[in-house]
């Protein structure tokens, strides 16, 4: 989903990783996951729409590490600053 937001940094049988970039306000399509680690590199302040309809606020500092489950959501930058982090997708 939109390579000049989603740059993918290496791949292989194992991993991708992926540096995710969301100017102030962005808003990201319906997409999905499989597993993977992510690394907030900014302050991130972010809000999840689930296919359902239902929502999630999702805020993290600069350097936290979180899991997430596979998942189907668009997301939207509820910040006036640039969003980076670091997706790191088990295959």
């Amino acid at each position: 989903v939109d390579p000049k937001h989603n740059i993918v940094e290496i791949e292989n049988e194992r991993v991708r990783v992926i540096r995710i970039v969301r100017e102030p306000h962005a808003k990201m399509p319906l997409h999905e996951h499989g597993r993977y680690v992510s690394v907030a590199l900014t302050d991130v302040g972010s809000k999840t729409t689930f296919p359902d309809g239902t929502t999630r606020e999702n805020r993290r500092k600069a350097g936290e590490v979180g899991w997430r489950d596979p998942v189907k959501h668009s997301i939207e930058n509820l910040g006036d600053q640039r969003m980076e982090e670091i997706q790191v997708e088990i295959k």
